[in-house]
Formats: structure tokens, C-alpha cells, sequence
């Protein structure tokens, strides 16, 4: 009772703001202007990826490869080939736009313009394809509808997430050229794989920052495609759910519109374990494809590492009636092709640190004597939020909770087919690993969430077939969990059209993140001109950064600690975050910090407070 008021008072909170914010109803139209060049332009891009990675395909078998689920494979290799050709380019520091011009130029030549129209044709038939699996469950189909349907309002709605780098490295990259830049402090995760950053950068170029958001969206619908693909396969026709408790998971609606690299890693991950799945013969070349998408996973989301040792686990239980040495010869290869896209990754890794799997099992002193410390302890824990379900409300789907109940209906029959099929095998593995790895919260919990996911599904089908009166319930279920967070989009609505001060909104929402930098208040953008360069110092995303910036940690080190620094490297003002100037000469212990170089120009008097001042 206490969530559901507490639910009802969120909404009422958010119509008192938007009637404080009003300003009008003069609706600003280029805001769907951005939307739909932003999403043609996302689109573009992924049929390029669909038509590179068809070709990739074409050139290593000359087999035709029929299954339901090909143009997925075809996406994710043109993702992979794409985001791997945007990072030779930035290893090499010729990032520029007239460089990914030429590049896109290249690949629309080998993959021939003039087959675009059949390529087209196969991508939609394959697309209404697995639509028509979604189409089979009105229930699913309504969810799902639902739900794709608040996301796309969200994507309308500003960006507020927190792990604003997915779009900030690409920025700072096109502005050098390169990404042969050591990461320093706040921004430590640049020394990791970034495939999908890479192939963000396209989108960024041509079009505007927001334009990751609706490149993620796209892999948010190829993940559920993927899900309805598993349902194809003899006895997971109850995968059919499996969608509807993916799309309901608040952790997902979070992501759903935001400019995140999940969706990416997921989507391979589920292609991997499908290609492994469907296909009992393992075909050496099975096992490089799933390999080789596994890579492509590993390329995108650098803690996902841990994923491979289980996925070789699982192999060797399905490859133990091979001879030893064709065992080993598989394991080897899939090995092999799991390790060919990170590669370069953990080269580049090691060069701008020493470390191939920069920043885990780093230890490092930073700029205010504090250290950076991540040793093998770290990652090694009893994940003890695993352990209480009710701790996950927040961040699972009510139906995966309903799915898991209904599991005890039936047990007997239900557990024999769990230990029959390899999904439920692979997923029982994953919760063993989860149990002792530091992966407690949110998003992290994703990996294991997709797979469980498929439990709860055998247990909804199961339920709702046997006990038909479960339909209405369960869609009442459904359309109040919808109507709260639709609710809730809406009354933001405004503020992305212009009709309510969307500086206010912001300046409230991004200062709980507590760590983003925004013109809060418009206290700081108005001072900032073009010819400026402003030094920032503890912020950990730039999204709404409009100007040249530099972060403090590569104008300092701990050999040069003079104020005079800034100036030498340019540095017209300087934004703190956390602090006046005074508090951020003595964090970092700088010399010379004295009152006749600096002044302070604006400030923002809110926790964790901002101060902007200029450098004389």
C-alpha cells in the first residue's frame, strides 16, 4: 500500500512542477523534426549494416543460410564491421568526417548500391516475419505495443540518464581524431572497449548527439526480435513471452530511450546463445559465427568478460561425446573467434596503459591522494541482493516475479523441462556466477535477467493456459504498471516541446545525478562564448557541455600542480563542480592559487553547488 501511494504521490509531484514550469503553448515543431531525421538517420544506418554484414557473410560460405533469424546475424556483423573499420580510423587518429565519409562511401560500394532494393525487400520480409510471432499472443502483443509506444514518447522527452560517456567519448575523439587518449581519472572507462561508442560516432557527425539514443532504440527492438526468434525452436514456444517481461522491466523502460549501450551487448549475446542452440550439429563454423558475435558483446561491454568462460563451460557439456581431440580443436576455434574484434581493444588498452583490460585490477594514486583501486577482491563477493528478491522491485519486470510463482504450478513437469533444455541449463550457470561476482544492481544484472527471463516465461504460459480467467488479471496488471509510467512521460512532454521550461525540469532532475554538467539555472551557458576553453573539474558527463572543454586531469598531473597550468594550456574559465575555487585548490593541492587569477563569474547554490570562473 505504502508503493502505491507513494507512486500516486510521484505523479501529483510532476503535474505541481509542470504547472510551476508552464510557459505556454507555443510548441516548438523542430522537435520532431530532430526526431525524424534522428530516426531515418538511425535506420540508414542499421540497413547498412545489415547490407555490409550480408556480404560478409556471403564471402566466407557460399552455403544459403535460410534460418528465420539471418538478418539479425547479417545486423550484428555489419555492427561489428562498422564500429571495428570507426576505431581503425581513431587508432590511427584520422577520425575526421571527411574520413567516415569516404569510409561509408566504400562500404556502399562493396556492398552495391544496386542490390539495395533486394536487400531492403529481405530485411522487411524477415522483420514482418518475426512481427508475426508477436502478432500470435494478443496479450504479448498488446504489452509489448504498449510499452514501444512509451519509449517512443521518452525518446521525445530529454535525456537524463546518468552514463552520459557512451556519447561524450565519441565527442571528444572527433574533436582530437583520434582515440589514442589515456584516460584519466573521471573518465577512466575510455580505456575499455567502446565498439558501440565507435559506431555511434556516424550519427553523431552527421547528425546530432541525440541520434545514439535512437540507434540504441533500434537494438532495443532487434533484442526483442531476437527473444521472439527463440520461440521458433521445438519446445520454446513458450519463449513468446519472453519479450513482454523484457519490454516491462523497469530497468529496461529506463534504458529504452536513452543513449546506453546495453541493448547492443544483449542483442549479441541472446544471437550467440540462439545460433548455439538451434543448432544441435556444432558445425565449426557454428561455433566461430556464435564466437565471433560473443566478441562483439565482449568489444561492447568490457565486464561481460565473464560471460565467455560459461559459454565455454556449456560448450564443453554439449561437445562431450566428441573425441578429445575435436573437442579441443572447437574450443580453440570458438576461443579463437571470441577474441578477434576485442583484440584491438585490449592492444589499444595496454598501450595508452599498460593493462590489457584497463581499468580492472588497476590500482592508480589520483590527483587528490585518494586511490583508484579495483584488485581481483573487488570483483569477488556474495552478491547477497540476489539472495532477496523484493530488493529487485525496482529493477525487474512484475511479471518475471509472477512468471517465477507460477513455475510451482505444475513443478514437477516444469523442473523436468528445465533440466532438459539448454537455455535453463545456461541460466542456472549465470546464477551461479552472479552469486559471487560484484554485479548487485540496475543494469549489471541484465546479463543474468535475459535468461531467467525465460524461466519466468515457461511459468506464465504454463499458468495462463491452464487458468484462463488469468488473461483479465494479468492485463489489469499490465495496464496499470503501463498508465504510470505513461502518466508520468507525458506530464515531461511539455517539456521538450517548449511548452514548460525545460532549463527548470533539468536543473532538477540532473542535479540528483550529481555528477553531469548542465546550465543549471542558467547560471553558466550565457558566460561560455565559442572562443572559450573551459576547464571542468569532478564532472563525469558532459552531455549538455555545448563548448570546448577540457577535464582538469589533463592539465595536472602529480609532478605539475601550478595554477599557472591553466592559462599555459589556454584555459580561459574554469567550472568546479563540488566546490568554490579555494576547496578546489586545496583537493588537488595547487600552488599559486591566488586571488589575482582567478574571478568568479556565476554560480549555482544547490548540492553539490558549481562555480564558474574566469582565468585572468
Amino acid at each position: 500500500m505504502d508503493l502505491f501511494y507513494s507512486l500516486l504521490n510521484n505523479i501529483n509531484q510532476n503535474f505541481s512542477y509542470l504547472k510551476e514550469d508552464f510557459v505556454g503553448l507555443n510548441i516548438d515543431l523542430s522537435v520532431f523534426l530532430g526526431f525524424f531525421i534522428n530516426f531515418l538517420f538511425s535506420l540508414i544506418l542499421i540497413f547498412i549494416s545489415f547490407a555490409l554484414g550480408k556480404k560478409i557473410i556471403n564471402l566466407f560460405t557460399k552455403k544459403s543460410d535460410n534460418a528465420s533469424y539471418s538478418y539479425l546475424i547479417y545486423i550484428a556483423i555489419g555492427y561489428i564491421a562498422i564500429g571495428t573499420l570507426i576505431a581503425v580510423l581513431g587508432i590511427f587518429s584520422l577520425l575526421s568526417k571527411t574520413n567516415i565519409l569516404i569510409v561509408f562511401g566504400i562500404i556502399v560500394l562493396i556492398t552495391n548500391p544496386f542490390s539495395f532494393k533486394k536487400d531492403w525487400h529481405l530485411l522487411h520480409k524477415s522483420i514482418k516475419s518475426s512481427f508475426s510471432i508477436l502478432k500470435r499472443d494478443k496479450f504479448v502483443f498488446i504489452g509489448v505495443s504498449l510499452f514501444i509506444l512509451l519509449s517512443l514518447v521518452n525518446l521525445i522527452n530529454p535525456e537524463i540518464r546518468e552514463d552520459q560517456y557512451h556519447v561524450d567519448l565519441p565527442r571528444i575523439y572527433l574533436q582530437n581524431q583520434t582515440i589514442m587518449i589515456p584516460p584519466k581519472e573521471d573518465l577512466h572507462v575510455s580505456g575499455s572497449t567502446l565498439l558501440a561508442e565507435m559506431f555511434y560516432t556516424p550519427t553523431i557527425v552527421f547528425t546530432s548527439k541525440e541520434s545514439a539514443r535512437f540507434v540504441h532504440f533500434i537494438f532495443y527492438f532487434l533484442t526483442l526480435f531476437t527473444l521472439l526468434e527463440f520461440s521458433r525452436l521445438k519446445d520454446y514456444k513458450f519463449a513468446v513471452f519472453t519479450p513482454l517481461i523484457f519490454v516491462t522491466a523497469p530497468v529496461v523502460l529506463h534504458e529504452a530511450s536513452s543513449m546506453y549501450v546495453d541493448f547492443q551487448w544483449i542483442f549479441l549475446f541472446l544471437l550467440s546463445v540462439l545460433i548455439l542452440i538451434a543448432n544441435n550439429k556444432k558445425a565449426r563454423s557454428v561455433l566461430i559465427l556464435s564466437g565471433f558475435l560473443l566478441g562483439g558483446m565482449l568489444a561492447t561491454k568490457l565486464w561481460t568478460i565473464v560471460f565467455i568462460p560459461l559459454v565455454i563451460a556449456y560448450l564443453l557439456f554439449k561437445l562431450k561425446r566428441e573425441r578429445i581431440y575435436n573437442k579441443f580443436i572447437n574450443i580453440v576455434l570458438f576461443g579463437f573467434a571470441t577474441l578477434i574484434v576485442p583484440s584491438i581493444w585490449f592492444i589499444r588498452s595496454f598501450i595508452l596503459t599498460g593493462n590489457f583490460v584497463y581499468p580492472a585490477f588497476t590500482k592508480e594514486i589520483l590527483l587528490d591522494g585518494s586511490s583508484w583501486n579495483l584488485p581481483l577482491s573487488h570483483y569477488l563477493v556474495i552478491n547477497s541482493t540476489l539472495l532477496n528478491p523484493l530488493s529487485l522491485i525496482n529493477v525487474f519486470s512484475p511479471f518475471f516475479f509472477l512468471g517465477l510463482i507460477f513455475i510451482l504450478y505444475g513443478f514437477k513437469n516444469n523442473f523436468s523441462l528445465l533440466l532438459k533444455l539448454d537455455i535453463f541449463k545456461l541460466s542456472f550457470m549465470f546464477l551461479i556466477l552472479y552469486l559471487v561476482l560484484n554485479y548487485p544492481y540496475g543494469r549489471y544484472l541484465l546479463g543474468l535477467y535475459v535468461l531467467f527471463i525465460f524461466i519466468a516465461s515457461l511459468g506464465l504460459n504454463n499458468a495462463l493456459r491452464r487458468f484462463k480467467y488469468l488473461n483479465g488479471l494479468l492485463l489489469a496488471v499490465l495496464l496499470v504498471f503501463f498508465s504510470y509510467y505513461f502518466i508520468n512521460s507525458l506530464l515531461i512532454l511539455p517539456y521538450a516541446l517548449g511548452i514548460a521550461d525545460k532549463n527548470s525540469y533539468l536543473s532538477r532532475v540532473l542535479v540528483r545525478d550529481n555528477s553531469s554538467y548542465y546550465d543549471f539555472g542558467r547560471s553558466f551557458d550565457k558566460y561560455i562564448d565559442k572562443q572559450d576553453l573551459v576547464a571542468m573539474y569532478n564532472f563525469h558527463g558532459y552531455y549538455y557541455a555545448d563548448f570546448k572543454y577540457i577535464d582538469t586531469n589533463y592539465i595536472f598531473d602529480n609532478e605539475n600542480r601550478n595554477f599557472d597550468l591553466l592559462r599555459k594550456n589556454g584555459i580561459t574559465k574554469l567550472l568546479t563542480r563540488g566546490g568554490d575555487i579555494e576547496w578546489f585548490c586545496q583537493k588537488i593541492k595547487l600552488s599559486n592559487c591566488v586571488p589575482q587569477k582567478y574571478s568568479l563569474i556565476s554560480n549555482y547554490s544547490v548540492h553539490p553547488y558549481y562555480y564558474l570562473y574566469n582565468i585572468k
